[in-house]
């Protein structure tokens, strides 16, 4: 009798503690067994009456209720769903990939199926992590003579499981001597039948490095005797190594002491490959990444070269600031000062797009527009020279391609006192006695545009203590944390008013210190450039 329970706990412990879902079924399809991984697979807590159709998804029910009546008709072992895909259903309705191997079995003269499951969704995501999938299976037999036959009658059905599963099931004692091994083993090494390989030492046999072997007894001792998806590697019939995961645990005799070690081993060898390509392609990844950022940084620097220079704008201005702000490491937006002869060229532009896009047209823009100053003197006339050299650098994009910019530029002339100014979508602001003028754009941008109208100029007489602004969209179009909202112009322009009596770099730290308060956290949305200037 106490051989007859341990061969039937042996075998139980094994099944439950199978990775894959078995499922026992009769000719109804109704559920008469399932091991603790079929429950955590499908989330159920109790299998026993349900019909295996409930597992099945909707749309495969039919062609599944063929399959069976076909099966049971002519059984035989095989594996379902060479060439296809096959699906499951959890119980609340998520549907997950399988592969199901099906066998026949005879119990009582009763014909059922043993089913086997694997859930393939690590295969097919490369992400999804091993189930956890052994857990205790406590007897509670109320009667000695019960016992002996539910262990009878079970015997040859854990049996049966046992020879048909695609993990390679193990048990050894403790001078590591193979007392019991699963047929799975001879597709890893070269012998005619099981037979042949109990008996043989398992480090001699199996392990590719024999200091393994205590390394997994060591991970026992320390998991209190049981170890979960602990990975050897152990080698084939060739003598190359193949990488597998085990769930062991020792096993004990009937004083309690340790006799040996039994477990399940999975080849992973597959999954080890794609964590390899996985790694491969992260190293290719972080290596174009670092010659990317370094690129960003070299053309960040060109950029930063070809702006105003400080030095100057101190020389132009009574006074300024620049408060420049690029959504990403290079900007769309740029800002230009230059003098010819006595007349002194500035302005702001915001180029399509922001990042590098916007950065290789404001470079175009700025050069483009260094060389047509030099031969123009009105700022309507230099806008209207560096819209046809635009249209000429993206002539090979169609007629209305949207690459080109916005821009508002003035000439001031120191000797005369006066500022002409001509602006492509972006205004000019003047504060004068806490007075706020605003000089409307053109509403054309420079490049190609379906209704193009000629650019304007304006002259605006000047007078010491004035303050001009030009600045870019970036800063009122900036959405905050607590709203969601846009600033809006009217609520920047009085942000500009109100915080023009102070002098200019306060006005710069002012704000500066608004836009971060009031932004946050939140992710900005565009390049941010404001030039403010004093006569």
């Amino acid at each position: 009798m106490n051989e007859i329970l341990k061969t039937h706990t042996s075998f139980e412990l094994i099944i439950d503690n199978c990775s894959e879902a078995i499922l026992l079924v009769n000719r109804k399809g109704e559920i008469e067994y399932a091991n603790s991984s079929a429950k955590l697979m499908f989330n159920y807590r109790n299998f026993i009456g349900i019909n295996v159709s409930e597992l099945i998804p909707e749309r495969f029910r039919k062609k599944h209720s063929i399959i069976v009546d076909s099966f049971f008709q002519f059984p035989s072992k095989r594996k379902m769903g060479d060439g296809i895909n096959l699906y499951a259903l959890k119980s609340n309705g998520t549907e997950f990939p399988v592969e199901i191997g099906i066998n026949f079995y005879e119990e009582y003269g009763v014909k059922k199926v043993i089913l086997s499951i694997i859930d393939i969704s690590e295969r097919v995501n490369y992400e999804l992590k091993l189930k956890e999938y052994y857990g205790k299976l406590q007897l509670s037999l109320k009667e000695t003579q019960y016992q002996k036959r539910l262990l009878q009658q079970s015997q040859e059905k854990y049996k049966s499981i046992v020879m048909n599963m695609d993990d390679v099931y193990y048990r050894t004692d403790l001078d590591q001597i193979i007392v019991y091994i699963s047929p799975s083993v001879l597709r890893y090494y070269g012998a005619d039948s099981i037979d042949d390989v109990i008996g043989l030492n398992v480090v001699d046999t199996f392990y590719f490095n024999p200091n393994d072997r205590v390394m997994l007894l060591e991970a026992l001792k320390a998991g209190k005797g049981r170890i979960s998806n602990y990975e050897i590697v152990l080698k084939d019939k060739l003598n190359k190594p193949v990488n597998f995961a085990t769930t062991s645990h020792f096993v004990y005799d009937e004083n309690g002491k340790i006799c040996g070690v039994e477990g399940i081993l999975r080849d992973i060898t597959e999954k080890k490959n794609l964590e390899r390509i996985q790694q491969q392609n992260a190293d290719k990844i972080a290596q174009a990444y670092e010659h990317i950022s370094d690129s960003i940084n070299y053309a960040k620097t060109i950029q930063l070269s070809m702006l105003a220079k400080h030095n100057d704008l101190k020389e132009y201005f009574t006074d300024y600031f620049v408060l420049f702000e690029p959504k990403d490491n290079i900007s769309g937006d740029f800002y230009y000062a230059n003098q010819i002869a006595d007349v002194v060229y500035f302005a702001v532009g915001d180029c399509t797009g922001h990042g590098v896009p916007g950065a290789l047209i404001t470079m175009l823009a700025i050069n483009t527009l260094h060389n047509v100053i030099r031969k123009n003197s009105e700022p309507a006339e230099i806008l209207e020279k560096l819209r046809l050299k635009i249209k000429e650098a993206f002539s090979g994009m169609g007629q209305y391609n949207l690459n080109g910019l916005d821009i508002a530029l003035c000439a001031y002339y120191k000797n005369d006192s006066k500022i002409i100014f001509s602006g492509a979508f972006l205004p000019l602001l003047l504060i004068r006695n806490n007075d706020l003028t605003v000089y409307e754009p053109t509403r054309n941008p420079v490049g190609s545009y379906l209704n193009e109208i000629p650019f304007e100029s304006k002259t605006i007489k000047v007078e010491p203590a004035d303050k001009l602004y030009l600045f870019s969209d970036g800063y009122h179009d900036q959405f905050d944390k607590e709203n969601d909202r846009k600033m809006g112009k009217k609520s920047f322009y009085r942000l500009l008013k109100d915080s023009s009596r102070f002098e200019m770099d306060e006005q710069l730290l002012l704000l500066h210190t608004h836009f971060y308060t009031r932004k946050k956290d939140k992710e900005q949305t565009d390049d941010v450039t404001i030039m403010g200037v004093q006569i």
